[in-house]
């Protein structure tokens, strides 16, 4: 029954400066997409919970996270 249930994963720290820390990954290893505030794909790759993002510029992200059956949308800062 608890495998139906979603499980929020969350992409910390808030702002980040090096490296995003995704938590509550729903398995070992994951796709990312990384879009700026203007919707342009800026970043892209897999993961396993962490997310080198130092070659960012400053700024408002949206990182979709997906995997089988998996798909999730957090947003993070880049300070």
């Amino acid at each position: 029954m608890a495998q139906n249930m979603p499980l929020k994963t969350a992409a910390v720290p808030h702002p980040v400066s090096d490296i995003l820390y995704v938590k509550n990954l729903p398995c070992e290893q994951v796709n990312f997409v990384i879009y700026n505030a203007l919707g342009q794909e800026v970043a892209a790759g897999s993961t396993y919970g962490m997310i080198s993002v130092s070659d960012l510029e400053n700024g408002f992200y949206f990182l979709i996270l997906k995997g089988k059956d998996f798909q999730e949308t957090s947003k993070f800062i880049v300070k």
